[in-house]
C-alpha cells in the first residue's frame, strides 16, 4: 500500500516525531553535563562526559516513551472532551470585574510585603534617565523609561515622594497585569471552557508565587510580560477557529494587533525578534491554508509594522543617538563558543586567534572564561569592546571559521551557554525571582504588613525549589504539538510568538540560566492546557462569532 502524506496520516506524524527526536536530545545532552559549582563554574566545574552505547538506547527508550506519552495525553483529552459541546456563554461584564477584583485581592498580600516595589539594580538607571540625571539610551528600552517619566511627571503633579512615585508604577502594574489576565480568564468564560478549567486557571495566576512577585518587580521584564501576554491573549481569540480567523482583517483588530506589535517590540530589546518570527510563521500559516485575502492583508500589515519598527529602531534612535552600538550584547554565544573552543585544545590558525586576541587576550581567557555566563569575559578590563564594535564582520568570519573546523565543541559550547533554557533538569538563582532579592539595594522595600498587623507574609513567597526555565518552554511545544494534532487548526498561533522569545535566548542569552528572560512562558501555562484541549474545529460552531 502506498503511503500518502496528507494532514492525517503524515504531517501530524512528522510534527509528533519531531518533538520526540527533540525531547530525547534534550534528555541525553542534559545526562552528560555535570556543573559542580555555580553559575560561574570554570571549564572545569561545567563540561561534558564522554558519550557511549548507553547514551543511544536512552535516546531510544525516551523517544518511545515521549511518543506513547503523547497518544496517552491526547486519548485523555479526547475522553475528557467527548461530551463538551462549548456553548458559548453570553456576555457577562460581572464575570470579568469579578476575575480582576479577585486577582488584584490574591496579590494585594504580596504588593504590602514588598512595599514599595521591588527595585533592581537595571531598573535604578532607568529611573535617573526619566529624571534626567543620565543620558537616555535605549541600552533599558526606551519604552520602559518613558513609562517611568509618566510616573515621575505624575509624581510631580501631586507632589508625591520617589517612594511613593515607585509604588505609584507598582499599583499601575498590578492592575495592567489583572487585566490582562481577567481578559484571557473572560476568553475562556465566553467560550465555555469548563468552570474547573477556570477556577483552576484563576487560582494559577493569583496563587503561583513567581506570578505576584513579578507584579511586585519593577524591571522592564514584567511590563513586558504583561505586553506580551496581552498579544497572546489576542491572538487566542483571533485564531479559535476558521470564522474568527476573519476578523483579522477588521481595522479594530488590526489596530490593536499593532499597538500590542510595537508594545512587545520596544518593551525590551529582543521582543521585535519575536514579532519578526511570528510574521513569518503567520505569513506561512495562511499560504499553507490558502487563505489569499488572509495572507494578502498579513503580508502588508506585516509589511508595513516590520518597516516602521525598523526605521523607528534604527535611523530615528541613531539620529537622536538612543543606539548604543555594543555588539557583545548580541555576540555573547559567539563568544562563549570560541572560549570554550580555545579552552578545550581546539583548532584554531593562528590568523584567527590574531583576531580573538584583538578582542580579549588567551590568557585572559584561561582566567576568566566560564562557560555558562559571558559576563566575566565581556567586563574584563582587557576586553577591548571598541575593537568588536568597529570590527565585528572580521569577528564573525573568523567565528564561522572556527566553527567549521570544530563543529562538535562549537555545539558544546553553544549547550553550556544556554543551558537552563533547554535542560529541564537544571535552575540557578540568576536572573530567578525570590522574596530576599530586594533588601540590599538602593531603595530598600518595607514590609508593611508586619509593621501594622505583627506578621509577615514573606514565606508565602519563598522559593526555595526553583522552576527550570526549560520545563515552561517544553510544555509550550507540548501544547503546540497536541492543540496542532487535535484541532488541526490554528490555535496554536497564540504560542508561537513565546517559541519565538524562546529562540532568542537560545540565540543570543547572556547567560545559562535565567527566568526573568522567558518568564512570558510562565504566563503562558494555562493558555497552554486550554489549546490542547479545546474541542476540535468540527465541533466548534462556526456559525457564531466570539467577541474578541
Amino acid at each position: 500500500m502506498k503511503f500518502k502524506m496528507t494532514p492525517k496520516n503524515g504531517y501530524l506524524f512528522v510534527i509528533k516525531n519531531l518533538f520526540a527526536i527533540m525531547f530525547s536530545i534534550m534528555i541525553v545532552l542534559a545526562n552528560k553535563i555535570t556543573i559542580t559549582s555555580d553559575i560561574f563554574s570554570s571549564n572545569k566545574e561545567a563540561f561534558f562526559s564522554k558519550f557511549g552505547v548507553l547514551d543511544i538506547c536512552l535516546f531510544i527508550c525516551c523517544f518511545l516513551l515521549t511518543n506513547v506519552g503523547i497518544t496517552i495525553i491526547e486519548k485523555i483529552i479526547n475522553l475528557s472532551q467527548k461530551k463538551n459541546e462549548y456553548v458559548e456563554r453570553t456576555k457577562n461584564v460581572k464575570v470579568f470585574v469579578a476575575f480582576f477584583m479577585l486577582l488584584i485581592i490574591c496579590w494585594l498580600p504580596c504588593v504590602l510585603t514588598f512595599y514599595p516595589g521591588g527595585v533592581f539594580a537595571d531598573t535604578t538607571y532607568t529611573l535617573l534617565m526619566a529624571k534626567g540625571e543620565a543620558v537616555i539610551n535605549n541600552h533599558q528600552p526606551l519604552l520602559y523609561t518613558w513609562i517611568w517619566e509618566i510616573m515621575y511627571g505624575i509624581g510631580g503633579l501631586f507632589a508625591l515622594s520617589e517612594y511613593h512615585v515607585i509604588f505609584l508604577c507598582t499599583i499601575v502594574q498590578a492592575i495592567a497585569m489583572a487585566l490582562v489576565i481577567s481578559c484571557f480568564l473572560y476568553s475562556l468564560y465566553k467560550k465555555g471552557f469548563s468552570k474547573k478549567f477556570i477556577i483552576i486557571s484563576t487560582i494559577y495566576f493569583g496563587l503561583f508565587n513567581l506570578i505576584p512577585l513579578y507584579v511586585v518587580s519593577l524591571w522592564k521584564d514584567t511590563f513586558f510580560s504583561i505586553f506580551f501576554f496581552a498579544f497572546s491573549v489576542l491572538l487566542f481569540n483571533i485564531f479559535w477557529n476558521k470564522v474568527e480567523e476573519r476578523k483579522f482583517i477588521k481595522w479594530q483588530t488590526i489596530l490593536l494587533y499593532s499597538v500590542l506589535a510595537y508594545l512587545i517590540s520596544f518593551s525590551r530589546n529582543n521582543g521585535i525578534y519575536a514579532f519578526f518570527f511570528f510574521t513569518v510563521v503567520l505569513l506561512v500559516y495562511f499560504a499553507y491554508h490558502k487563505e489569499k485575502r488572509l495572507l494578502k492583508y498579513s503580508a502588508i500589515i506585516s509589511f508595513i509594522l516590520i518597516c516602521v519598527f525598523s526605521v523607528i529602531r534604527g535611523p530615528i534612535y541613531d539620529s537622536f543617538k538612543y543606539n548604543v552600538d555594543d555588539k557583545v550584547e548580541s555576540f555573547g554565544i559567539p563568544l562563549q563558543q570560541v572560549c570554550y573552543i580555545i579552552e578545550n585544545n581546539g583548532d584554531v590558525s593562528n590568523e584567527d586567534m590574531e583576531v580573538i586576541n584583538n578582542i580579549i587576550p588567551q590568557e585572559d581567557i584561561h582566567k576568566l572564561y566560564c562557560p555558562l555566563i559571558v559576563d566575566k569575559i565581556k567586563w574584563a578590563p582587557s576586553f577591548n569592546k571598541e575593537y568588536l564594535n568597529n570590527h565585528y564582520r572580521l569577528f564573525l568570519r573568523t567565528y564561522l571559521n572556527i566553527v567549521r573546523k570544530n563543529p562538535i565543541k562549537a555545539l558544546k559550547g553553544w549547550a553550556l551557554a544556554n543551558e537552563g533554557f533547554w535542560d529541564i533538569s537544571r535552575q540557578n538563582g540568576a536572573g530567578y525571582i525570590h522574596n530576599t532579592m530586594w533588601f540590599t539595594l538602593s531603595y530598600p522595600i518595607r514590609d508593611v504588613v508586619k509593621d501594622k498587623c505583627g506578621f509577615s507574609f514573606q514565606n508565602l513567597y519563598s522559593v526555595d525549589k526553583k522552576i527550570s526555565s526549560a520545563l515552561f518552554a517544553w510544555f509550550i511545544f507540548l501544547s503546540v504539538v497536541i492543540g496542532y494534532r487535535r484541532r488541526r487548526g490554528g490555535s496554536y498561533l497564540a504560542l508561537m510568538p513565546a517559541i519565538g522569545i524562546w529562540i532568542t535566548m537560545i540565540v543570543a542569552t547572556p547567560l545559562a540560566y535565567s527566568l526573568r528572560y522567558v518568564f512570558p512562558l510562565v504566563l503562558l501555562v494555562p493558555m497552554g492546557i486550554a489549546v490542547m484541549i479545546a474541542p476540535k474545529y468540527s465541533l466548534l460552531n462556526t456559525e457564531s462569532f466570539t467577541e474578541i
